[in-house]
C-alpha cells in the first residue's frame, strides 16, 4: 500500500494548525488566553523552512509551466478572432506582437550565426511588403484611418514596426517637406527636409537606391532610406546623398550618409563619387561603399556601432587614448 512521503506530514501538519487558528474556535478569546492545540508533530524552524522553500519551488514550477503554455499558444495564433468569437483584449494582442517581433529577431540572428554565410555577401534590405500603395481616395482613407494622417499626393507611405514593438507603425515621407513616423494614430517623430531639393531631380545614372524601408539594424524594427539632393546656390551647384534614418525615442537619427554624387553647375554633367552596396554582416547589415570617380579611395565596409548609433567604419573610439610610442 501507498504510503504518504514522511517530508509531506509537516505541510499537513502546519494546513491542520492553520485551519484552526482561522475558526472561531481555535482562536485565543478573551475570557481563555489559551490556543488550541493541534494533534499534529511538532514542526522545528529548520522543516517549516523546508516546506516554505518546497512550496515555493512548486508556486514557481507552476507558473512557468502556465506561461509556456499561454506563450506557444498566442503563437500559434494569428491574433485575429475567428468568426463569432470576442476580439482579443488589446494587452494580449500587443503581448503576441511583442512575442512575434522577438522571434523574427531570433529567427534573424539564427540565419546570420549560420558558419557557412559569408559577411561580405551581397544582400537586398528592402522590405518591398511594407510600401503602402494608394490606388484610390479610398485607399488613402483607409490609412488615414489607421494612422491618422492622409499623405499628399506624391507622398510615399510605409506600415511596419519602426519603433520596437509597435508593428503597425507607420512612415511618411514628403518630399522636399519632411519624413514623419505615426504610432497609435498620432505624430511620434518628424525629420525637416525642406532643405532638400524636389525640382528637377533625375537618380538615372547616380544610384540604384530608391525611398523605400529596410532593415539594416536588426533590432526588430525597419529603418527608412532616402535618396536626397541639396542645392548649393552657386550656378546651380547640386549634392546628392543617400541617407538611412531610424526611430530613437522621440527623435529620428541619420544613421548612415553619403555623398553619392556632385553637380559642379547646372549646365555641368553629374559627377558619380561612390556607390553603396548592401552585405550580409554579422549580427547587423554591413554596408559597402565602392569610390568612383576621379577622387578615387580605396573601398570602405561600414558597420552599425550601437554605442554611437551609426554604421561607420570600425575603429577605435574618438576618445581612446593614443598608444605610446
Amino acid at each position: 500500500m501507498n504510503q504518504t512521503p514522511r517530508r509531506r506530514r509537516p505541510l499537513a501538519a502546519l494546513a491542520c494548525c492553520a485551519a484552526l487558528w482561522l475558526s472561531s474556535g481555535c482562536a485565543m478569546t478573551r475570557q481563555a488566553l489559551q490556543p488550541m492545540v493541534c494533534d499534529a508533530p511538532e514542526v522545528s524552524s529548520q522543516m517549516r523552512a523546508q516546506i516554505i522553500a518546497e512550496h515555493e519551488l512548486n508556486q514557481a514550477l507552476t507558473q512557468a509551466q502556465l506561461d509556456a503554455n499561454e506563450f506557444w499558444a498566442m503563437a500559434q495564433s494569428e491574433d485575429v478572432p475567428a468568426e463569432g468569437e470576442e476580439l482579443i483584449e488589446e494587452e494580449v494582442a500587443a503581448s503576441a506582437q511583442t512575442r512575434r517581433l522577438q522571434r523574427e529577431v531570433v529567427e534573424e540572428d539564427e540565419e546570420v550565426a549560420q558558419p557557412t554565410r559569408d559577411p561580405l555577401e551581397p544582400v537586398d534590405p528592402f522590405v518591398a511588403d511594407a510600401q503602402a500603395v494608394f490606388e484610390s481616395d479610398a485607399d488613402r482613407e483607409v490609412f488615414a484611418a489607421a494612422h491618422g494622417v492622409t499623405p499628399e499626393e506624391g507622398a510615399l507611405a510605409f506600415v511596419g514596426p519602426f519603433m520596437r514593438y509597435q508593428d503597425g507603425a507607420a512612415a511618411v515621407y514628403t518630399p522636399g517637406q519632411s519624413l514623419n513616423f505615426y504610432t497609435n494614430g498620432q505624430l511620434h517623430a518628424q525629420l525637416d527636409l525642406s532643405h532638400t531639393a524636389t525640382d528637377g531631380v533625375s537618380w538615372e545614372g547616380i544610384t540604384e537606391h530608391q525611398p523605400g524601408a529596410l532593415r539594416v539594424v536588426r533590432d526588430g524594427t525597419l529603418q527608412v532610406l532616402i535618396p536626397y539632393a541639396v542645392d548649393r546656390g552657386e550656378e546651380g551647384a547640386r549634392d546628392y546623398y543617400v541617407g538611412i534614418y531610424k526611430v530613437i525615442g522621440n527623435f529620428v537619427g541619420r544613421i548612415f550618409e553619403r555623398r553619392i554624387a556632385h553637380r559642379p553647375a547646372a549646365d555641368a554633367e553629374v559627377q558619380v563619387l561612390g556607390a553603396i552596396t548592401f552585405m550580409r554582416g554579422a549580427s547587423h547589415r554591413a554596408i559597402g561603399w565602392t569610390p568612383l570617380g576621379e577622387e578615387g579611395g580605396e573601398p570602405e565596409v561600414l558597420r552599425w556601432n550601437n554605442w554611437e548609433g551609426v554604421f561607420r567604419v570600425p575603429g577605435p573610439p574618438p576618445t581612446a587614448p593614443k598608444p605610446r610610442s
